[in-house]
């Protein structure tokens, strides 16, 4: 059963007065406390008060700020995207830097983990979970969008190149590799995230006819 911050029948606790001082650190506890109790309990078994418990908040706290779980959660998967996906000043650098960020945090026990879950429940639960994991979907492939645009107006790509078909497959193949992986290999994977990351790109551009600028 699905629980909703604006629908648990409690009434909101009383507000406490001004002068209350703020803690600057309680988004960032809320955050891993929800990373880490979605990944062992999944969509079915999250639960507030878990969250709460596990961050040493009130449940007041997480109610003034966020209106639902599942916004919740995907604000808190949204928090782990890093600058990967900032701009290089060079396509194929762009990409590499998109696919170890994507690699890393695969590799991170409890992120890719939720990653992973939320993807796969969006799906099962699409009228609860799915629009808010578009969000962050959305968010992600308009930076990596603007990255390729950025290519093609710099000549490194050509016009009718599919960017998003670019993305799928440097995407799909990033994580078949760590789903291929076993479990004794990942620490190898990880040390070689750099040769892995230059061999998808290069794969990707060729089939996409990039072309490479001189230095400088």
């Amino acid at each position: 059963m699905e629980e909703s911050l604006v629908s648990d029948r409690e009434a909101p606790p009383p507000r406490r007065g001004v002068g209350r001082p703020v803690d600057p650190d309680i988004e960032e506890r809320v955050f891993a406390a929800v990373r880490e109790v979605y990944s062992e309990t999944g969509w079915a078994g999250f639960t507030i008060h878990a969250v709460a418990t596990r961050a040493k908040v009130g449940k007041a706290a997480i109610y003034r700020r966020w209106e639902s779980k599942e916004e919740l959660i995907v604000d808190s998967i949204t928090s782990t995207l890093s600058a990967q996906m900032t701009h290089r000043g060079s396509l194929r650098e762009d990409l590499i830097a998109i696919v170890q960020g994507e690699l890393a945090h695969y590799l991170r026990p409890v992120d890719g983990l939720v990653r992973l879950r939320a993807q796969v429940e969006a799906k099962a639960y699409p009228e609860l979970f799915g629009t808010a994991m578009e969000r962050y979907r959305r968010r992600r492939t308009d930076v990596a969008r603007r990255i390729i645009a950025g290519a093609v107006d710099r000549g490194e790509l050509p016009p009718d190149v599919d960017g998003l078909l670019m993305l799928d497959a440097l995407g799909g193949m990033t994580l078949n590799r760590y789903l291929a992986t076993p479990s004794y290999a990942l620490r190898a994977l990880e040390r070689d995230s750099r040769r892995f990351a230059e061999s998808v790109v290069d794969f990707v551009l060729h089939a996409a006819h990039a072309v490479e600028r001189p230095p400088g």
